[in-house]
């Protein structure tokens, strides 16, 4: 049935911005209402999983999977040297991604202390390092002449081979002189004299010797090689023997009678041995020649005995 007439509504320009604007929001928070949802309800196919990388079982350091982990700095340890992150006794790659859980611990080392050790032989020195708690290495026993090795020593006591090196040390070769004897032969009297190694000894009084002047000390028994008191120096046992050598004397042969004839005039005999040849007298026309004697009235007559000293005229 007819309900009536309606006038015409034209809708002005204003308004239809309005109503596009209001459209246009409408919109923003639909799509943004959609965002949210997505954000709250995730599609599983993309979510990423996460593990733990455990350092020393105090730090935790979370790592999305295929991810690396970084390597974080370990406790210093007095005396120690970090080696590194170790996952099962074996150095740790942080260069490899990460794909499940991981626990690592920390090594270290002890680090190397060495100790310097000198060998002090009479002002020549060696020296050694050791590493520190070390055992040192003994040397071999130094030989220096005249002299006996006593051993190491620092200070006045001597070094123990078996203790641990904890510093550095000075270590002295301790010598002692050998003591030597000489033997003092004076004209078969003995003595004996000790003295050390490289040291002089005083000259001992030779004896007095009838018909003998004393020469000197020798150290050979052919009387060869002399002694020094003044340079010599002991380096060995030695035995110093004295000698004399045997005076010489004029034998002068007196004919007495002016008429005879001798071969020889004079003569020169050694103490303690035969005079030998004696001179041959052609007696004077008339003469016999009995024999040569010590004094010219008497006294002892000549042969080959031996010259005791006596400066003698026949």
């Amino acid at each position: 049935s007819f309900i009536g007439f309606y006038k015409r509504y034209k809708m002005k320009f204003k308004e239809i911005k309005k109503y596009i604007l209001i459209l246009v929001m409408l919109f923003a928070v639909c799509l943004i209402s959609g965002c949210s949802n997505e954000k709250e309800n995730p599609d599983p196919e993309q979510l990423v999983e996460t593990y733990e990388v455990i350092f020393d079982g105090r730090t935790t350091q979370l790592v999305q999977d295929g991810s690396l982990a970084t390597a974080i700095n370990a406790i210093e340890k007095e005396g120690y040297t970090f080696v590194g992150w170790f996952k099962d006794d074996e150095l740790f790659d942080f260069s490899q991604p990460i794909h499940s859980n991981v626990n690592l611990t920390s090594h270290y080392e002890k680090k190397t202390v060495l100790y310097t050790v000198l060998f002090n032989i009479d002002g020549e020195t060696n020296t050694v390092q050791v590493q520190e708690n070390e055992l040192l290495l003994k040397p071999a026993d130094p030989i220096k002449i005249g002299y006996v090795f006593k051993g190491w020593y620092i200070g006045t006591g001597e070094f123990d081979f078996s203790s641990p090196i904890t510093s550095d040390l000075k270590i002295d070769a301790k010598f002692e002189k050998i003591k030597f004897v000489v033997t003092i032969n004076n004209d078969g009297d003995i003595s004996k004299i000790e003295c050390d190694y490289n040291e002089k000894i005083l000259k001992p009084t030779p004896k007095e010797k009838t018909g003998y002047t004393f020469d000197n000390w020798y150290t050979d028994t052919t009387f060869e090689i002399t002694w020094s008191f003044k340079q010599d120096v002991v380096k060995q046992d030695t035995t110093l023997d004295a000698y004399w050598k045997a005076n010489k004397y004029t034998i002068t042969f007196d004919k007495v009678d002016s008429g005879a004839v001798v071969s020889k005039n004079s003569m020169i005999v050694t103490y303690d041995s035969a005079y030998g040849d004696l001179a041959t007298i052609t007696p004077a026309l008339g003469k016999t020649f009995t024999g040569w004697y010590t004094e010219k009235d008497a006294g002892s007559k000549i042969d080959t005995i031996i010259v005791d000293g006596r400066t003698i005229t026949f």
